[in-house]
């Protein structure tokens, strides 16, 4: 953990006129350094006017996000085919090509003179318990693109002087590099003949998602560039943009956005309603063309008419891509199952609470054939209206809402249990989602009532409450509050809880897909789901725009998939020394460009290699002096 708020402190003071930040390190530090400070201080030049030419893009292409919730279709029937989903491409979901952050392309070099006075006027300073990196974005104007200076760095440390240079050595060919080329850059630093210690690292892009890091930490000196074998450590690592994952995941996505909103419209209702703001919630996210007699007509029959079960095809492929296609037309048997995947597609309020109106009057007059057995509020109110043990509630407020947003969570934990138990992946029954809850205090979480001494509000207006009919002469009611029961419930912390999970377990299945398709080889999937469960949830709406996954891999017939790859990037460590100092180089090669400000000055000096089997050379020499 680095401590460098008195070092920045001092260099902000000292260089009024340089760009300095304190904060996480830089995209190209943090791949071809290695540290692991949290903080570190990076000095360099900004160019205002491409974050400015960059705003103006965003500004005139950017499109409403919220209007991307995609429920378009007909209820209760899918209408696309398997073989249009087959045939539709996936390539939405794809690394960015940048490996930087879009504000890194404003930082551009110092003169490395002025950067050499840095280092050494912080380092003649002695500030007390401060430890950690400096690092110095510079470049010299004698020297030429294929040997260029690019950066310094400076560690503090009060037992030993650390210093780093970067080097950029222009672009070779595969065929070119050589451990022999570069033990002799590393042994022109050293005068004695010491034991060299070698780690060798490659990265294999086998799909636009997934690399593949073949790490060898004990290799001898003479090993070959692309030494990989039974020892190397194999750790792959995928990412996927959220949102734009794989075709046949659409769908489950689009019900969680749906979920999300409704949850952020109850919110909205009970935080506004106070003031008269609004008469009733803003709820118009559903995109069917259905009258509301053929909503009525649809919604008789889930009640009403006997479900005729159609027995599943057992036999097919029990391969990940299969069970989802196979659980978008699976038979449901559940009221409320078959309720969600009509109403989500209700474009309004109005409608919402008149066709819940109406499940009510069918449940109380009629003799349903399809009782629910869920336990969700909804399918309560519906067995207590077919025992006639209720009077027909009069929803109100965001009570409508909460009793979609109840089924509609439930509905979709059992779309992915469905997925993972008949995929075979894994067995959902009892595994904890999410290393650790979603944490909320309790004061934010609304409850959906309060008991009867809360119930009047600023406004002096009482909640209504659905009464309970009276049997032989008493009430039924196993409610603390005898005035009546809850409509709906709803407790905020619980819902962004629940809503996390679905998120969690859809990214799951996001990444096994993407595992499953580009690694032909026999994985340990239920252990993959286990880490891909135990990661910490997020709120839907702190979501990044890439979600994550990396792990390692033990069975070493991995190495065959990588046999006719070229690596995208290695890094070659070698490293010597003695008890008075300490050498290391750090031999980085890449095919893409890692340093934003150095792609326009290649085209320029035309030495951009589009063949495809050469790499970017980078050395970052490390030179630490023993106290």
């Amino acid at each position: 953990m680095s401590n460098l708020t008195n070092v920045y402190a001092y260099i902000r003071k000292s260089y009024p006129d340089s760009d300095i930040l304190y904060g996480k390190l830089p995209s190209y530090i943090k791949t071809i350094s290695g540290i692991h400070f949290e903080k570190i201080i990076f000095i360099f030049k900004e160019n205002r006017n491409i974050l400015k030419e960059e705003n103006e893009f965003n500004i005139s292409g950017n499109k409403d996000k919220s209007t991307s919730l995609n429920l378009t279709g007909n209820p209760l029937e899918d209408d696309k085919s398997i073989e249009e989903l087959i045939n539709t491409t996936i390539a939405s979901s794809t690394f960015m090509r940048k490996p930087w952050q879009e504000i890194e392309e404003s930082y551009t070099p110092i003169e490395v003179a002025m950067a050499r006075k840095m280092i050494n006027d912080v380092s003649n300073q002695i500030v007390d318990n401060s430890y950690g990196w400096i690092f110095i974005l510079c470049k010299d104007p004698l020297e030429t693109l294929s040997n260029s200076t690019l950066m310094l760095s400076h560690q503090i440390h009060s037992k030993n002087n650390c210093r780093g240079i970067l080097k950029y050595l222009g672009v070779v060919k595969h065929k070119q590099k050589s451990m022999e080329y570069l033990l002799k850059i590393h042994r022109s630093f050293i005068t004695s003949n010491p034991k060299i210690e070698c780690q060798l690292e490659s990265r294999f892009q086998i799909s636009p998602n997934i690399i593949l890091k073949f790490s060898h930490n004990n290799a001898t000196s003479t090993a070959l560039i692309d030494h990989i074998n039974e020892f190397s450590e194999v750790v792959l690592h995928q990412k996927v943009e959220i949102g734009k994952g794989h075709i046949l995941c659409e769908d489950f996505w689009s019900q969680i956005q749906l979920l999300n909103m409704i949850k952020n419209d109850i919110i909205k209702f009970k935080d506004t309603s106070g003031d008269g703001t609004l008469v009733e919630p803003n709820y118009s996210y559903g995109s069917s063309d259905l009258t509301f007699e053929n909503l009525q007509e649809k919604v008789y029959r889930i009640l009403a008419e006997v479900n005729t079960i159609k027995e599943e095809n057992n036999n097919v492929d029990i391969g990940l891509e299969n069970v989802i296609k196979k659980s978008r037309h699976r038979p449901l048997t559940e009221v409320t199952d078959l309720l969600w995947d009509l109403l989500k597609f209700i474009s309004s309020y109005h409608d919402l609470k008149k066709i819940m109106t109406f499940i009510f009057q069918i449940s109380s007059r009629s003799n349903i054939v399809n009782i629910p057995t869920n336990k969700n509020r909804l399918g309560e109110l519906i067995r207590d209206l077919c025992l006639q043990r209720l009077a027909i509630p009069h929803l109100h407020g965001t009570e409508p809402l909460e009793l979609l947003l109840e089924i509609g969570i439930e509905k979709l934990i059992k779309d992915y249990e469905y997925i993972f138990n008949e995929s075979k992946i894994c067995n959902l029954n009892g595994v904890i989602i999410g290393g650790s809850k979603v944490k909320e205090s309790n004061e934010n979480c609304l409850s959906v009532r309060k008991s009867i001494a809360n119930a009047v509000e600023k406004s002096a207006e009482k909640q209504r409450k659905t009464f309970l009919k009276k049997v032989s002469g008493r009430i039924e009611s196993n409610d603390s509050d005898d005035e009546g029961i809850k409509n709906s419930r709803f407790v905020k912390c619980e819902v962004d809880d629940s809503i996390s999970k679905l998120v969690q377990l859809h990214l799951s299945v996001e990444h096994l897909l993407l595992i499953q398709n580009n690694i032909s080889m026999d994985l340990d999937y239920a252990n993959i789901s286990k880490k891909l469960f135990e990661r910490s949830l997020t709120l839907f709406d702190e979501l990044p725009k890439f979600d994550k996954f990396e792990f390692l891999i033990y069975d070493k017939k991995i190495c065959h998939l990588v046999e006719n790859f070229m690596p995208n990037a290695q890094k070659i460590i070698l490293r010597s020394g003695n008890k008075f100092k300490e050498i290391e180089n750090v031999f980085y090669f890449d095919m893409e460009q890692i340093f934003p400000f150095l792609i326009e000055r290649e085209e320029n000096e035309e030495i951009v290699d589009k063949s495809g089997d050469s790499s970017h050379f980078f050395n970052y020499t490390i030179i630490t002096s023993k106290y």
